[in-house]
């Protein structure tokens, strides 16, 4: 991984906990995260591939809990770092708490 890109995604996540922290819980879809980070707080190219690592980083370092709705429950997935990339990328939106 290039410096570069390693910047956009601590850049991301940087910018996705300011976003979460002033939200507060949320449900979102990598591409409206996108668009919110490259349009407020990035003047690089984000890609969606970057925000997924972000919220991993940010998953892994403690500072979110990452969830899927289902039918009846806000929060009745949660992310354990085993899901594939697709996990963020499927037909249901997740949830970004800030911790």
């Amino acid at each position: 991984m290039n410096i570069n890109r390693l910047l956009r995604i601590f850049r991301s996540a940087e910018a996705i906990r300011h976003i979460v922290k002033r939200e507060g819980q949320r449900q979102y879809s990598t591409g409206v995260l996108r668009s919110i980070v490259q349009e407020h707080f990035s003047s690089d190219v984000i890609e969606s591939s970057d925000i997924v690592e972000a919220l991993k980083y940010l998953w892994r370092t403690g500072k979110v809990r990452l969830t899927k709705p289902d039918s009846y429950r806000m929060h009745a997935l949660s992310y354990t770092g085993v899901e594939s990339d697709s996990w963020f990328r499927d037909r249901w939106n997740f949830n970004v708490v800030s911790q």
